[in-house]
């Protein structure tokens, strides 16, 4: 029987890289990322705590292509407060569906 080179078809949109979990200190900069394969144009949203984001100046949200054309989509918080502390997920969608990320913890490390 014929051997296709394509046996694995990513779900479209999908996740490739998830975002981790992130021990931070309190003033200290946090950085989340969601990596997102996707056919057609993608929107990607973040969650804290399963809401929308809260707006506040201390978040800002970029993406790039990497070498492999992953998406990377990056929450970052520049000075890291209290009110950062929680649980964040990556919501995609496109024309075709959506995906949902892991939960990643960002958390205050004990020293």
């Amino acid at each position: 029987e014929p051997v296709h080179d394509r046996t694995f078809v990513l779900k479209d949109p999908s996740i490739a890289v998830q975002p981790e979990d992130f021990p931070t200190v309190r003033g200290r900069m946090t950085t989340l990322s969601c990596g997102v394969v996707s056919s057609t144009s993608v929107n990607v949203t973040w969650l804290q705590n399963f809401s929308d984001l809260p707006d506040d100046p201390l978040i800002s949200l970029t993406h790039q292509l990497n070498e492999q054309d992953v998406q990377v989509h990056t929450l970052t918080v520049k000075k890291t407060r209290r009110r950062h502390i929680g649980k964040y997920n990556c919501i995609v969608k496109n024309a075709k569906g959506s995906a949902k990320s892991r939960t990643a913890q960002v958390f205050f490390s004990s020293k």
